[in-house]
């Protein structure tokens, strides 16, 4: 074992296994920090880190020392290794890519096999690599194959939106093969959608965190304003009882019980201000985790629309208008729902609720995810861009039951109209 101080990288096939969830990762931070150093060595294959990641991680974060050690096995047996030492669940993802990482060694296996049969020895038996690594992971031979593809593509993000389930492995495997190109701009045509859909969340929730700062630097200036009152109040009552005083020993006596009611004063105010900050932070660290989940679930679904628009992929889920009445109110509201099938001839779309929707009357807009679908639809209806004519065309059926509607009005204010002017006649 050596201690170093570079820079190191994580193993690619340490990769492929899941790390911690952010409650352990962070239980880990703290435990090293308040230790200092680790318990255990960093693990090394080929100079890059294979075990022990998390822990190199807090070390380099908090400018810990740390020792590693080399893994002295061969590459299989390194697999076979973190499978067993593995404590988080494997996904399907991960089983996928990590036979498909296995399949490389078992190949030269099967290779060696052929090569003896061929030679006489036909007592050795036909060994096929990816059946052998979807065996070992439990996992169809067709997953492993797709799998392949991911991995020669040598695309961190590739694999990375993989494992967390932001692409299925059919679609990043179609991806690889099809458009290797968009890999390398995946992420700035994600974050381009990203910064189109952001308007589409609820700014609310968004924007929570300054109103939660305004309210708490509200309350603070109103607690400190309440303490100095008492402080004038008390000062103002001690110097009259002061004057009142006969004597020196009576007017020391006043000023210490002066200084002890100032700072019993001080230390409720920090109390007070103390236990303020304390319920500001929790909110705070509440609102700042909602947020970040909303943002974390609409880039996956940004990730997912980018790489299925890139694939020319048909389109699942329909935005569209929908007339909807309650309490005695017709109302135009945006809706989505997924598409089961289109008529070309009718120009009509069948939704899985049964619902019809014209094309050229009533749709919005088509997604290739749930998630955009949903947002775009909270956006419409949140903004009442579905109210008037701003999204609706005028030879559409909407605007007709709209002015049938507006028609049954006018004629009811036609005939109040005619009733007060005859009664005006009749008492005139």
């Amino acid at each position: 074992m050596a201690k170093i101080q570079k820079k190191l990288e994580q193993h690619p096939v340490a990769k492929l296994f899941p790390a911690p969830d952010a409650a352990a990762l962070d239980a880990l931070r703290k435990r090293i920090f308040h230790a200092g150093k680790l318990k255990h060595p960093v693990v090394l294959f080929e100079g890059k880190v294979i075990e022990h990641w998390p822990e190199y991680c807090a070390c380099l974060e908090f400018d810990l020392p740390y020792t590693v050690t080399e893994y002295d096995g061969t590459a299989e047996e390194l697999v076979e290794h973190l499978l067993k030492t593995n404590s988080v669940q494997l996904g399907k993802a991960h089983r996928a890519l990590i036979g498909a990482y296995l399949k490389k060694f078992y190949r030269t296996q099967s290779r060696a096999n052929q090569s003896a049969g061929g030679s006489g020895q036909t007592f050795i038996p036909k060994y096929h690599a990816r059946e052998a690594a979807a065996e070992k992971m439990k996992i169809s031979s067709r997953l492993i194959a797709e799998a392949e593809y991911i991995l020669n593509a040598e695309n961190d993000n590739l694999i990375g939106l993989t494992l967390n389930g932001t692409l299925s492995i059919s679609k990043a495997a179609k991806l690889a093969k099809e458009r290797p190109y968009v890999l390398d701009t995946l992420a700035g045509l994600t974050d381009e959608a990203l910064s189109q859909f952001l308007p589409t969340l609820n700014t609310n929730k968004l924007q929570s965190e300054d109103r939660l700062r305004e309210e708490y630097e509200t309350e603070v200036r109103k607690i400190k304003a309440i303490y100095k009152d008492k402080r004038q109040i008390l000062n103002h009552d001690m110097h009259l009882r002061l004057s009142l005083a006969d004597t020196d020993e009576e007017k020391a006596q006043l000023q210490e019980e002066l200084a002890t009611k100032r700072r019993n004063i001080t230390e409720l105010q920090n109390i007070r201000l103390e236990q303020l900050r304390l319920r500001y932070e929790k909110k705070r660290a509440s609102i700042l985790k909602a947020n970040a989940k909303i943002i974390r679930t609409l880039r996956k679904a940004c990730q997912a629309e980018v790489v299925s628009s890139t694939l020319e992929e048909e389109a699942q889920y329909l935005v569209y208008m929908r007339w909807d009445y309650e309490l005695g109110k017709l109302t135009l509201q945006a809706a989505w729902d997924k598409i089961q099938r289109f008529d070309e001839k009718a120009k009509i779309y069948t939704l899985k609720s049964g619902r019809q929707v014209l094309a050229e009357t009533e749709v919005i807009t088509i997604t290739h995810t749930a998630e955009i679908a949903k947002a775009t639809t909270n956006a419409i209806n949140r903004k009442k861009f579905c109210s008037g004519q701003k999204v609706l065309r005028p030879d559409s059926y909407i605007p007709r039951v709209f002015g049938r509607v507006g028609a049954k009005f006018m004629e009811k204010v036609n005939k109040m109209a005619n009733a007060n002017l005859k009664k005006e006649i009749e008492n005139g």
